[in-house]
């Protein structure tokens, strides 16, 4: 039992934490966008790996944006 509990708990803290990497890479590269969507997300209530996913579109989103920019 412990160890299933570890094992969930482990990889929930490994998730939460790339989550996190990409947030902040995201707010490095365009604050405003990354609010907007960290502010969606959070009303939305969406649970840790749909985050990681959402996070990495936004990701792909806002580069894209970015090269048009430039």
């Amino acid at each position: 039992m412990q160890s299933v509990r570890l094992k969930r708990l482990s990889r929930r803290l490994r998730t939460w934490r790339r989550v996190q990497k990409v947030t902040l890479a995201l707010l490095g590269q365009a604050v405003p966008q990354a609010l907007v969507v960290l502010k969606v997300l959070v009303a939305l209530k969406v649970n840790a790996g749909q985050w990681a996913k959402s996070a990495l579109l936004v990701q792909v989103f806002v580069a894209r944006k970015a090269t048009v920019v430039m």
